[in-house]
């Protein structure tokens, strides 16, 4: 969006330098941002598929192959129209997002249909990726298929670049609030996990025939004894809580 808000000044002459400085600026920012959730989708769907090298190399050659070419088209962005020679590059670029978008989508799915299946519950964490999921992949993934397209088969540049301009934002938005609902769901998982503890010491404490002091002794036991299986799993938890995990694994936790 801060990039769009430039590249609109810089056209209108608003701002200092030459209207191609402001230009390569601009692709400079759509180039980090589109690697930072390139990086994001790629972490993603490592983590939902067990963390799979398979899955992380491909991802990665072409994630890679995407911010690379995208940062060749810098150098050539000018205010004037950027068709003729870096058609091919910019053809390029395109294609690649839509395969890489397209791929890491699919895993997704794939994955949490395989979860679904085994153990359907709408409240999981399953349903919660594959609904995440179906939002970015129908919203990103078809103004980048139909910004690919018109790139394709038209030579005026104004249709695709006016999508262009809102897929990369629409793509940050998304992918930030699939980020802010995993936290908040990470956040009522270890809650919850915390509160299921407290509730099995306070019962065996008020349980009949316990003698006190034994009760005290196994009650602090048992706390610190949850405590502890409450920070190990958070301690796991964190390498992936920003990017989900396994559904496989989460269904098991919900059925």
């Amino acid at each position: 969006m801060v990039a769009n808000l430039l590249y609109l000044l810089a056209h209108l002459d608003k701002i200092g330098l030459s209207c191609d400085t402001w230009y390569k600026i601009i692709a400079v920012l759509g180039v980090l941002g589109r690697a930072a959730v390139i990086v994001t989708f790629t972490l993603r769907t490592y983590v939902v598929w067990a963390q799979s090298r398979i899955v992380l190399t491909s991802l990665v050659m072409l994630g890679i192959a995407t911010v690379l070419t995208d940062a060749i088209f810098v150098p050539r962005q000018t205010c004037a129209s950027t068709r003729g020679d870096t058609a091919i590059v910019d053809i390029v670029r395109s294609l690649l997002t839509v395969v890489f978008e397209t791929l890491s989508a699919t895993l997704v799915f794939i994955r949490s249909l395989q979860a679904f299946r085994k153990y359907p519950n709408q409240h999981s964490f399953t349903y919660f990726l594959m609904q995440e999921g179906a939002v970015y992949f129908c919203v990103v993934s078809l103004f980048t298929v139909a910004t690919f397209v018109l790139k394709v088969s038209t030579k005026s540049s104004y249709l695709h670049d006016l999508l262009n301009a809102f897929t990369l934002p629409l793509s940050g938005l998304l992918t930030a609030r699939f980020l802010l609902h995993l936290r908040a769901w990470n956040k009522a998982r270890t809650s919850t996990v915390s509160c299921t503890a407290a509730l099995d010491v306070e019962s065996q404490q008020h349980a009949p025939g316990s003698r006190s002091h034994t009760s005290i002794s196994s009650v602090g036991i048992q706390l610190v004894s949850a405590t502890t299986s409450i920070n190990s799993e958070r301690s796991d938890w964190l390498t992936t809580a920003e990017f989900g995990e396994d559904p496989m694994l989460k269904s098991k936790e919900f059925r």
